[in-house]
């Protein structure tokens, strides 16, 4: 249930539109200040709705996503524009927006926006977790290691990235081919695509409808979707969300006689992996299930090495080498050490209810990290 609307904007007449047609019965808080907008969220912001201008000038709109996320991944950040480009709008999206909403008349579209949410939040058929759909990856985790595999000057780091990797290896080497669901209700283009894709990949399950989908989902695993935008018993968009519900590391190709430009907003929102739009030939088809194959496989590796390799692959050295390295490179990219990056290495520590989004000192090194550890007299080798 959403229980408050926070609006950063520079103008006061933003605020009047808003609060005048939106149906929530809700309090709405207007911030023409981001920072001071920033500085006053609420640690339990999960049911609210943030709206946010692009036009803000004390702080990037991108800077304000990402101080919101650290705060609650379920809490919708919505950023409105008259004009922005595609590529500011993925940029956006993929910094935690829950939309970005552009074009003549934006107004009149974020309180469609955000009326349409609370009608979603009173009466969709399923239920979405918008927290399992960003996963419990931490990605700063990963982009250290890629970032350090050139760059590191640390002999110890370097030995436990040449570990990894070759742990990475084995584990990949040990995957069979992704499985496939294809969800087309046109009856010759479902037949197509199977046949397209039935050259190379022998696990293949073909739907006509987004509710046979869902069923199929609760009986297997897969790590490509193939989806109609467009189907006749279920929004296209909506599957997409539900499909991520279940699986938040599937990759999603999405078909459609549709062009982007039109759509470029919702489909770029809820994470796929490409957009092909019909008649969609076999190679471009073969092609971008090759790419999204490799994202899929890379992603249920990394989830497994937080629950393998850094929890248990590495000693107790190591796990403090690791958290130093990931301290300085996210001091390096402006993003604060929490205590959730501690606990992706000590997981035992979580039982000590520290909250997880609590920020860390500003000066970090492996003694410190070594000696707050070992304060909690962990079983740690």
């Amino acid at each position: 249930m959403i229980n408050k609307i926070i609006l950063i904007s520079l103008y006061k007449n933003d605020y009047e539109i808003i609060k005048e047609n939106v149906t929530l019965n809700c309090p709405i808080n207007f911030y023409d200040n981001a920072k001071e907008a920033v500085e006053t969220l609420e640690e339990n912001i999960d049911d609210s709705i943030i709206l946010l201008s692009t036009l803000i000038e004390d702080m990037s709109y991108e800077d304000v996503i990402e101080q919101v996320v650290i705060k609650s991944k379920n809490c919708k950040v919505i950023v409105y524009s008259s004009f922005s480009s595609i590529e500011e709008v993925t940029k956006g999206l993929e910094k935690g927006a829950y939309d970005f909403i552009i074009g003549d008349d934006v107004l009149s579209k974020v309180v469609m926006s955000v009326n349409s949410l609370f009608q979603k939040s009173e009466t969709s058929a399923y239920k979405i977790d918008n927290a399992k759909i960003q996963h419990l990856i931490n990605s700063s985790l990963f982009e250290m290691i890629d970032y350090y595999q050139v760059q590191s000057k640390s002999s110890e780091l370097n030995e436990t990235i040449a570990q990894y990797n070759k742990w990475y290896d084995n584990s990949l080497k040990k995957m069979e081919k992704s499985s496939l669901l294809i969800v087309e209700d046109e009856h010759i283009f479902r037949k197509l695509l199977v046949d397209m894709v039935s050259t190379c990949y022998s696990q293949v399950t073909a739907v006509e409808g987004g509710k046979e989908a869902v069923e199929k989902l609760k009986e297997k695993k897969y790590g490509i979707a193939i989806v109609d935008l467009f189907l006749n018993d279920m929004d296209g968009v909506e599957l997409i969300q539900v499909i991520k519900s279940y699986n938040p590391l599937i990759q999603i190709i999405v078909v459609t006689a549709f062009d982007l430009i039109d759509t470029a907003s919702n489909v770029l929102k809820i994470g796929v992996a490409d957009y092909l739009q019909k008649p969609i030939m076999k190679k471009d088809l073969l092609t971008s299930i090759e790419k999204a194959e490799i994202e899929n496989k890379k992603a249920v590796i990394q989830e497994k090495a937080l629950q393998e390799f850094f929890c248990k692959q590495i000693n107790f050295e190591q796990k403090c080498v690791i958290l130093e390295s990931l301290f300085k490179f996210k001091k390096k990219n402006n993003k604060p050490f929490i205590m959730e990056d501690v606990y992706q290495v000590f997981p035992n520590l979580n039982n000590n209810n520290i909250y997880e989004k609590i920020t860390l000192p500003p000066i970090i090194d492996k003694e410190n990290i070594k000696r707050f550890i070992s304060s909690f007299k962990l079983d740690e080798k």
